[in-house]
């Protein structure tokens, strides 16, 4: 245990390289932190952490930005030789007029500016509940061109009255369902989910992967037992040795999807 606590530490001591913005809305800055590794095996590998919080992020100021929610993932993966990276968006209530769809215009921008920042080829987006959606909603554009998305508890049907503050219209709330596009994509699809979880319904992230499976995508569907909404949170709700568990899973799928190799951690 002590030595977890340790490898926990050292990870957390690790510092981006680039700390900055990626553009301005109004006025206000949406901050991105990019962690460049020390050691080049993966490098070309980009893994970009979107946050959740039920879509609310940046709104006043940059000081407080729940971007660095997913600094532990950041900051594992550049340890790991990644070039890895988190940022905030805008929140659903930055103004009277702010709709999901500005957040996933966000998203795309800061992909953008990331990559034009980095030496990187390969692009792995993974999100955490909100950010898991907003990860699968960039999954499926093409213009992004993801090899890879991980989403954790993610909310995949918009049209739940649980989610009417993020859109205006039915139609809206349709567009922006992962659940409602179905269709071959091209990056590999993994999906983890506790069935504790009493946010978002662990079974409509089971159906997903199975209709995503039937559009011959390659799709992983890991059920979590005991495991509560924002399990892959350092320091939230889940036991540090049960993050690092959850880590080495999504270690597991990158390695069998890009053959990368892993200095295991053995943290069980």
């Amino acid at each position: 245990m002590n030595e977890l606590k340790a490898e926990i530490n050292r990870l957390k001591q690790i510092k981006p390289g680039i700390d900055c913005s990626y553009k301005t809305v109004n006025g206000v800055r949406l901050p991105v932190e990019i962690y460049v590794p020390e050691d080049n095996k993966n490098k070309q590998t980009l893994v970009i952490a979107i946050h959740g919080g039920s879509w609310y992020a940046v709104k006043e100021d940059a000081v407080t930005w729940d971007g660095s929610w997913m600094n532990f993932q950041a900051q594992y993966y550049v340890s790991k030789g990644f070039t890895a990276a988190v940022f905030s968006y805008r929140s659903i209530d930055f103004d009277e007029t702010t709709t999901v769809f500005d957040l996933i215009d966000d998203c795309k921008d800061a992909v953008a500016f990331i990559r034009r920042q980095t030496e990187t080829t390969r692009l792995i987006l993974m999100g955490d509940s909100a950010g898991g959606h907003l990860s699968l909603m960039l999954g499926i554009d093409d213009s992004i061109n993801a090899d890879m998305v991980v989403a954790a508890n993610p909310v995949l049907d918009c049209t739940e009255p649980s989610w009417k503050h993020i859109a205006k219209t039915e139609q809206d709330f349709i567009k922006a369902s992962p659940a409602f596009h179905i269709q071959k994509i091209k990056p590999a699809l993994l999906l983890l989910h506790g069935d504790s979880d009493t946010v978002v319904n662990c079974k409509i992230t089971e159906r997903y992967c199975d209709s995503m499976k039937q559009q011959k995508n390659d799709c992983e569907y890991i059920p979590l037992h005991g495991a509560e909404h924002a399990f892959l949170l350092q320091g939230y709700r889940s036991k540090d040795e049960d993050v690092m568990r959850y880590m080495n899973m999504i270690d597991e799928f990158i390695e069998i999807c890009h053959l990368i190799q892993f200095r295991q951690t053995g943290f069980e």
